[in-house]
């Protein structure tokens, strides 16, 4: 299986090359299934898709909706299976509806369309402190003797409890909790790994004499999963679509596991290059926000450490905001959820994952603070694989805040030069790289750390009895270096 890859800067029009792909393939009767990162997007490309002349009833949409009883993967399955094979036709759904479909009739009719890059790693730790029976009563790891190990469904009645609980993850709140974890259990095409030594500290169970490192051990059952590039093997020529996409994790580690990964020519060559776009430095100013610890990683972690001026660097960011661009129109991008004593009033707030999101191009100015850092165990995980520190990052957080800057006038060739106030160093190297001869400024923000005193090794929960015998056995020690000295 070879599979295709669509790349180039943002803006620079993947998205128009695989519409107009799609509607050669419907000219041709054949069948095309797009696939967006979100219901927006869906609705989006289905409007993009009739204003170049494609009748809608050629087009059906089909994404999650609270209130439709049927899971998404059921409808969407149902739509393939009774669709006629020799019809052209374009269906238009979301990644987390494709991806999560438990069987797709007759993939080889189907030329699957991805824009932006799947979600093909995840972190899968559930915090079940009491409650890990729910999942480790069904699941059976493979080896625990490897620090890291395949888990899957103990027996075929544990993976049909499964499926009826991902059934029902729509009308059950606990069963929806679990659902990205059951959908890559029951998937083949999923590699999910746990954490030996914190699976048989989890089903262990709590223990009086557990010290605080292993009550901490014990309070999130660590389960990791990678789709392998084989959930394409029976699509019709299937394409990736993305900005950078050689810098994205899954391009390294699929082209390790065999993935046969190559340019979309048939595509370029129809409808044009735009791989060779590059961006115009000198549109953009690039601005650091520093102080005394510059150049350390911009993480939950430290963007909520106090600073010796009593704030912390997420605030100082807000401060910073409210204090040089008040009467400014600018985008401010932060994490998912964010307090709103963190957010500056009078910005445009974004997520951190804003890909394909046009509406923002009039726009010059934007705040990247988002920190976005995989979890210590997780990265460990990553590690494990082959995965170097640099390309984790790079994946999770510095794409990401590329992603946030090209919703801005930066997208339009002539929109004007662009100020970008980035928080994270290092991230800051890597979007210069991409656009060079861009102006780069250290601009002080944060004042100096509060000097950490330094700590003792924490002390260990013990037990009566263990007191007692570590006691007794200091005793003996003293005895046997008393006789001995006597003895001398």
């Amino acid at each position: 299986m070879t599979l295709y890859t669509l790349s180039g800067i943002a803006g620079s029009g993947k998205t128009e090359r695989l519409i107009g792909y799609a509607a050669l393939r419907l000219k041709c009767q054949r069948k095309t299934v797009f696939v967006c990162r979100s219901k927006e997007l869906c609705n989006q490309t289905r409007l993009r898709l009739i204003a170049t002349g494609i009748h809608q009833g050629k087009i059906t949409l089909i994404y999650s909706q609270r209130r439709n009883a049927n899971p998404v993967g059921k409808r969407l399955l149902d739509h393939v299976k009774n669709c006629p094979p020799d019809t052209g036709e374009i269906l238009i759904c979301t990644h987390a509806a494709f991806f999560g479909c438990a069987h797709w009739h007759r993939p080889e009719l189907w030329c699957p369309l991805i824009d932006e890059v799947p979600q093909m790693h995840a972190d899968l730790s559930r915090k079940l402190y009491q409650n890990f029976g729910i999942l480790t009563d069904l699941l059976e790891p493979e080896d625990l003797s490897q620090p890291y190990t395949a888990v899957r469904a103990k027996d075929a009645a544990a993976e049909n409890l499964l499926r009826s609980r991902l059934d029902t993850a729509l009308r059950d709140e606990i069963n929806e909790l679990h659902r990205d974890l059951m959908v890559a259990l029951l998937d083949a095409n999923w590699d999910v790994q746990c954490d030996s030594k914190n699976w048989q500290q989890v089903v262990a169970g709590i223990q009086e004499s557990d010290t605080t490192d292993i009550q901490e051990q014990r309070s999130k059952l660590r389960l990791y999963g990678f789709l392998r590039p084989s959930f394409f093997d029976a699509f019709d020529q299937p394409v990736i679509a993305a900005a950078c996409i050689e810098d994205h994790l899954f391009y390294q580690v699929w082209r390790q596991m065999g993935a046969d990964i190559q340019p979309a020519t048939h595509i370029l060559e129809q409808f044009g290059d735009c791989t060779a776009a590059r961006h115009d430095g000198s549109r953009l100013v690039l601005k650091v926000l520093t102080g005394p610890a510059q150049d350390r990683l911009w993480s939950k972690t430290y963007a909520d450490t106090e600073l010796s001026d009593g704030r912390t660097p997420r605030q100082s960011i807000r401060d910073f905001c409210e204090d040089r661009l008040t009467g400014t129109a600018y985008v401010f991008v932060t994490n998912a959820n964010p307090a709103s004593d963190d957010v500056p009033g009078g910005a445009v707030v974004l997520g951190p994952h804003c890909h394909g999101l046009n509406h923002l191009r009039h726009i010059n100015t934007i705040v990247i603070s988002a920190a976005l850092v995989a979890d210590r165990q997780y990265a460990a995980y990553l590690r494990s694989v082959g995965v170097s520190d640099e390309c984790i990052h790079r994946d999770i957080a510095w794409i990401t805040a590329y992603q946030g800057m090209m919703r801005t006038a930066l997208r339009d060739a002539d929109g004007g030069k662009v100020t970008c106030y980035i928080a994270d160093p290092f991230a800051a190297r890597y979007i210069a790289g991409l656009f060079p001869g861009c102006q780069v400024e250290k601009v002080p923000c944060f004042a100096a750390p509060v000097p950490q005193q330094k700590r003792g090794p924490k002390p260990k929960l013990i037990t009566d009895d263990q007191r007692c015998k570590q006691r007794n056995a200091r005793d003996r020690l003293r005895y046997a270096a008393k006789k001995q000295a006597a003895a001398g």
